[in-house]
């Protein structure tokens, strides 16, 4: 299973990624590249120069779409995704589920801060 949370919750357990190339700067784990947003379209969709129908369709189209969603979850297996917002569902990381739920009906899981005392 995938699971998913956030930075200031999980980043400090071992088997996390970022979903974003720009990360905390204290955090010390690796990024999942190709699950990344562009940066420029992430910045315009952070000025809210993009709606967020727009972001979706442009990450969708420019990020997701162009993956095999069974590597995915095969390479992320028991990983960690990271994002930047606590319960934002414009973060990637909620959007990534979405897509594997869409595409195999692949259920990820967002770790609960009692899940996460426990890893720790």
């Amino acid at each position: 299973m995938i699971y998913t949370s956030y930075f200031k919750a999980a980043a400090d357990l071992s088997n996390t990624y970022s979903v974003y190339k720009k990360k905390p700067p204290w955090f010390v784990r690796p990024i999942a590249p190709e699950l990344c947003a562009d940066e420029k379209l992430y910045k315009l969709f952070k000025k809210e120069d993009i709606s967020d129908d727009e972001f979706i369709r442009r990450y969708l189209n420019e990020t997701l779409f162009l993956l095999e969603p069974e590597d995915i979850v095969k390479k992320y297996d028991e990983k960690i995704l990271l994002g930047w917002h606590k319960d934002n569902p414009m973060d990637c990381r909620f959007l990534i589920s979405m897509w594997l739920k869409a595409n195999l009906n692949y259920d990820t899981h967002e770790l609960t801060p009692a899940e996460l005392k426990m890893r720790i």
